[in-house]
């Protein structure tokens, strides 16, 4: 059996002492019982909505776990009158607001991971940590870090993501969002995920398989820049909930998509390639 999960809320940082703080339920042992299906305990899902619409589970628990007795599991699925909805799980606190409280600056989110994404989609993990700026009342942005998957892999395997930082500071805050699709993404594609945690870079990182995506700059004012190998056919980006704020269409390999209309926050962009592949990063609006 896992270990049990606590959050340890700290206020001073000890240099000899670099994890303050856990990922909660990163084993996704701890489930809770929602009208008809299962959440895991301080995560959210869009259970509510997939199921009330009559398309299913897009977040369903899985046994055994890498390690442990349970895994989760997110499915993208198709939406009557929607379209493709993708599997999307969000880390919160244990008063259930998004993010939870997180003091120390570690290489790499790293975990266990399994998944059958379909061709031409990817699955998506991102990491923000943060600080409260008390004189902007707001979360500014000390570390972030992406990874995307595509392909089939029905044995675990590890992954490590590495976390890049562009402030000196501290954070207080961790945001982990998990989707099985880069953006609208296609029906069926399936990530399952056990084991997270913060801790060293192991040198596992992005599949080849996924098209080269550059997305500068990651802390965004007016512009965001876009450029990839290959032509692309629609960027999209997406808030932390999911949810369409913007979208562009192109036929060129590098593009500028303003971004000065957007609310300061954590957001997704999703890139669909004109072969039809896709891949996503993130970035933090100023």
């Amino acid at each position: 059996m896992k270990a049990p999960l606590h959050i340890l809320l700290a206020a001073t940082v000890f240099a000899t002492v670099p994890a303050m703080a856990q990922i909660p339920n990163a084993g996704f042992e701890n489930w809770i019982t929602v009208g008809s299906y299962q959440d895991p305990v301080q995560w959210t899902t869009i259970n509510q909505m997939t199921t009330s619409q009559g398309a299913g589970l897009s977040c369903e628990k899985g046994t055994p776990g890498a390690v442990g007795s349970s895994y989760v599991k997110l499915t993208s699925l198709a939406m009557a009158g929607v379209g493709v909805i993708p599997g999307q799980l969000t880390a919160v606190d244990a008063n259930g607001m998004t993010g939870f409280p997180y003091a120390a600056r570690p290489e790499a989110l790293n975990g266990m991971w399994k998944h059958a994404i379909q061709t031409g989609d990817a699955g998506f993990i991102t990491v923000t940590l943060s600080k409260f700026n008390t004189t902007s009342q707001s979360d500014e942005a000390v570390g972030v870090g992406s990874i995307s998957v595509a392909g089939t892999q029905a044995a675990w395997q590890a992954f490590s993501m590495s976390i890049i930082y562009v402030s000196p500071d501290v954070p207080d805050k961790a945001i982990i969002v998990i989707m099985s699709s880069a953006g609208a993404g296609i029906a069926g594609s399936t990530l399952s995920l056990d084991e997270l945690s913060f801790g060293n870079f192991t040198g596992i990182d992005e599949p080849n398989a996924l098209p080269e995506l550059t997305v500068r700059p990651t802390l965004a004012t007016d512009l965001l820049t876009v450029t990839t190998a290959i032509p692309m056919a629609e960027l999209t980006i997406l808030d932390l909930s999911g949810r369409t704020v913007k979208t562009m269409s192109t036929g060129q390999a590098q593009v500028e998509m303003h971004v000065s209309d957007l609310p300061v926050g954590r957001y997704l962009l999703g890139v669909r390639m004109a072969d039809g592949r896709r891949n996503m990063r993130s970035f933090m609006k100023q």
